[in-house]
């Protein structure tokens, strides 16, 4: 295999990480490769192994490059690029999970699996964070009702007025359990992407 075909086939593997991340990836590859003849070149190929190999491993370095620049976010508390950067870390955690050198059936049946499983835990958080929602709501409505009821009975307005305030009370704790057991679905998946990278390696 020559530097280039090397090249175009480590493109293709990494062509799915955010255009940053891909474009240092490539330009390092690329001069890397540029300073060599074709025994040194020859020599690197066989130092990386296959290009899914050195593609897998480019992945989860930059799975933990992502991870430690958040965490350094974290301890500065600069949160402006928040959910972005999330979102970042998570899909380039799916991509070192795909990028596994596992046997095929293995990684398509595992794959499945995984999306089931992130299908039904979407499914149950959308139902919590619409719970919230609609108690929410109701809660509206019933305090609405609650004013609209006040010249009639004082007593019927103010049960009415507690029970909408509770309706919203239990709302929004169920909302912001959604978004804590969010954050942490999020966190396992990262943590777990990043120790199978590394078995992966090995």
């Amino acid at each position: 295999m020559t530097r280039d075909e090397y090249l175009g086939q480590l493109s293709k593997y990494l062509k799915k990480l955010p255009k940053a991340d891909y474009d240092d990836a490539m330009e390092y590859f690329t001069e890397y490769f540029s300073e060599t003849d074709d025994d040194e070149a020859k020599k690197l190929m066989e130092e990386l192994g296959t290009p899914k190999e050195a593609a897998c491993d480019i992945i989860s370095n930059v799975l933990d490059k992502r991870i430690d620049e958040k965490k350094q976010a974290d301890e500065k508390k600069q949160d402006d690029s928040g959910k972005r950067s999330v979102l970042g870390i998570l899909w380039v955690a799916i991509l070192a999970i795909c990028a596994i050198p596992v046997a095929t059936p293995l990684l398509i049946s595992g794959l499945v699996v995984m999306f089931c499983i992130l299908l039904c835990i979407v499914l149950v958080l959308l139902c919590v964070f619409l719970v919230g929602v609609c108690s929410v709501i109701a809660g509206l409505a019933v305090i609405a009702r609650a004013v609209v009821t006040i010249k009639l009975s004082i007593s019927a307005a103010l049960m009415l007025l507690g029970l909408g305030l509770a309706a919203i009370g239990v709302g929004i704790i169920v909302s912001v359990i959604g978004v804590l057991f969010s954050r942490f679905l999020i966190d396992i998946t990262i943590k777990f992407a990043q120790k199978a990278s590394k078995r992966g390696k090995k």
